[in-house]
């Protein structure tokens, strides 16, 4: 079971914007963007799972996802507002005309204008809060300040959608652990409270909790009271920020601290001291850090100067890694990191620019110096730098996997058109298809069978092609090999079997689809079948032997 260590609240609640769900727990991610009011895209990849949440000021505008049950078609299945056929028939118009599938359903007139932004906005919650469920996740925010709304907006307020998704998919027991460590501390309303809670969203035993937050009750004492029901309340507002601990989390023989709220923007991540370079005292590092910052404030003389600055120096770091961004090797040590942070914070902090009453050089500024403090969080510590090291080593794997996850959704789809194809007895575009699953997804065993299967059912009708018929065999025995509890490819090698005339052969392969799968209909048929067959062949034999002994 994890613990929460003694690290202030301030610390807990601004999580570094890269790392992974089970050192940082979704909801804390979520609040920090919130919080500060992000502009970027937060990506999450799970194997080979990948969702992407767009904010803008700290506001989720829309939810993507390459999980092919989350699609549109499929929770307008779920919903039961179109049918299986009508899904199918939407996929094979969105392969042939390259449109989106709300767009296909609307012009099949499935959905209606004024009914698909419901929908939409609906399928976007799903996909948002099945995110708490995931407790391990790489995951990485990406900030950029120029997003624009899409058309259609989830337009959900973030702290509404941590509360659901606190109550309905997070852990509990994660929820238990990091009350549990704050059961001795009174809570208060935090003076920096940047994202707003809508309580008529909530029970009217959550308002009861809420009145009982008076700064006085300790935690312990309002879970106590009001039991369970608490947690999630109580986690969601600390969370947010709405609520902040007087004291971070005791640990036996530690002098408790105090803390102050989490500040609301990335400037509040501390400027670290600056580490005098061997051999200079104090009093030199100090003299010179003040010649660099006059230097950098002259650079900056009107508008137009600084807003070319910005853009070329945004333009130059967004696609860096962290020490790039930073202006160092991968061999720097913390102290030198520092140094770097230090002076490229103070060059970029958005209050030098404020003086300029300008909305893009505001938004410049803000996304540089966002950058800057990404770099800074993810790479400060000892500890994270070898993580993050370690990240840039697996890089291009995980740059393999995206491209990969989205192979995975074409393949899912070219299966689903194989399917259709196969069903409507059209054996030459299924095959075509399923080709194209197969080498999108190779490692698909369901694939390679279906496709063994229908080549079979297009090369065995006379005059067969004994050589097409083997191929076909041996993609379906391939397909078992790599997952021998695919009943349906134990029912083709039967048919197939049963084709040719080798009916002990196809009785056991029979045999094996229903062990493997005891609703496997079409093979419980198949076994009734024989052993009707066989009782009559027994019948007609022990009939024969009675005469002939007569």
């Amino acid at each position: 079971m994890e613990t929460v260590s003694s690290a202030s609240i301030t610390e807990i609640l601004n999580p570094p914007l890269i790392g992974d769900l089970r050192n940082h727990p979704l909801p804390f991610v979520l609040g920090r963007i919130g919080r500060e009011r992000l502009d970027g895209y937060l990506r999450f990849k799970r194997g080979d799972m990948k969702k992407e949440i767009v904010f803008k000021g700290g506001v989720s505008l829309e939810i993507k996802s390459n999980i092919v049950n989350e699609c549109l078609g499929r929770y307008l299945q779920r919903v039961g507002k179109i049918s299986g056929s009508v899904y199918e028939e939407s996929l094979r118009i969105m392969s042939a005309e390259g449109k989106k599938q709300g767009e296909v359903l609307l012009a099949m007139g499935k959905v209606s204008p004024h009914e698909l932004p419901g929908f939409l906005r609906q399928q976007a919650w799903e996909r948002f809060i099945d995110l708490f469920s995931w407790s391990e996740s790489a995951y990485r925010f990406f900030p950029n300040s120029e997003i624009k709304a899409p058309e259609i907006s989830m337009g959900l307020e973030l702290s509404a959608l941590i509360y659901e998704g606190v109550a309905t998919r997070f852990p509990k027991e994660r929820i238990q652990v990091f009350l549990e460590s704050y059961r001795s501390q009174p809570l208060m309303r935090s003076d920096r409270q940047t994202l707003n809670f809508d309580g008529s969203r909530l029970k009217l035993s959550d308002r009861r909790i809420l009145k009982a937050i008076d700064g006085k009750n300790q935690v312990g004492n309002l879970l106590d009271r009001f039991g369970s029901e608490a947690q999630v309340l109580l986690y969601t507002l600390i969370v947010t920020g709405i609520l902040v601990p007087l004291l971070p989390p005791r640990v036996e023989g530690e002098i408790p601290r105090t803390v102050t709220a989490p500040r609301e923007t990335p400037a509040s991540i501390p400027s670290p001291p600056v580490s005098p370079a061997p051999g200079s005292g104090k009093k030199a590092s100090t003299v010179s850090a003040l010649k660099e910052t006059e230097a950098e404030e002259k650079s900056a003389a009107s508008p137009a100067e600084a807003f070319d600055d910005l853009r070329k120096t945004y333009d130059q770091l967004r696609d860096q890694d962290c020490f790039g961004i930073l202006g160092l090797k991968s061999d720097a040590d913390p102290a030198r990191i520092k140094q770097s942070y230090f002076r490229l914070a103070r060059k970029y902090h958005p209050d030098r620019f404020s003086v300029f009453e300008n909305e893009e050089i505001k938004k410049l500024s803000n996304a540089v110096f966002a950058l800057v403090s990404q770099a800074f969080t993810t790479i400060g510590s000892e500890e994270e730098r070898k993580k993050y090291l370690e990240s840039l080593r697996t890089a291009e794997k995980q740059a393999d996997l995206e491209k990969g996850a989205e192979k995975l959704v074409n393949a899912e789809l070219q299966y689903q058109k194989g399917e259709m194809f196969l069903k409507q007895k059209e054996y030459d575009q299924a095959i075509q298809a399923l080709e194209w699953s197969l080498k999108l997804n190779p490692e698909e065993p369901e694939y390679r069978m279906t496709l063994g299967w229908a080549i079979y059912k297009k090369y065995s009708t006379p005059p067969a092609e004994e050589g097409k018929i083997r191929e076909a065999t041996k993609l379906i025995k391939q397909a078992i090999e790599r997952n021998p509890r695919l009943d349906k490819g134990w029912y083709y090698l039967g048919l197939i079997g049963k084709m040719a005339g080798r009916e002990e052969e196809s009785f056991q392969y029979f045999s094996r689809a229903l062990e493997v799968n005891p609703q496997a209909l079409e093979a419980q048929r198949e076994l009734r079948v024989f052993e009707m067959r066989k009782q009559k062949t027994e019948e007609k034999k022990s009939t024969f032997s009675r005469l002939f002994k007569r």
